[in-house]
């Protein structure tokens, strides 16, 4: 999906960096909520239109998708920073 775009490490890094950071989502919860985490992903695989028929990806289906994947791409960067960052101020 993503090597559609045709980007090579660096202008996808830079894609991502361009999205906005993710909204609704406190510092503590980034750090600690797994839980919740688990459930944003649930509601997402869940959402209709996530598996295609036939379980052929064509490139609407990418189009459609590759927001969302990257959100949580972006999302996943958040978290992890605030995780390390947490535990390498020994917390």
């Amino acid at each position: 999906m993503f090597y559609a775009l045709q980007l090579n490490d660096d202008q996808f890094l830079q894609r991502l960096q361009a999205l906005p950071a993710p909204t609704g989502v406190s510092a503590p919860q980034l750090q600690r909520d797994a839980g919740q985490w688990a459930e944003q992903t649930c509601h997402i695989a869940t959402r209709p239109g996530l598996y295609p028929p036939g379980r052929k990806i064509g490139d609407a289906y990418a189009a459609t998708w590759r927001p969302v994947a990257e959100a949580q791409v972006r999302l996943a960067g958040e978290r992890l920073a605030a995780l390390l960052n947490a535990l390498l101020d020994g917390h």
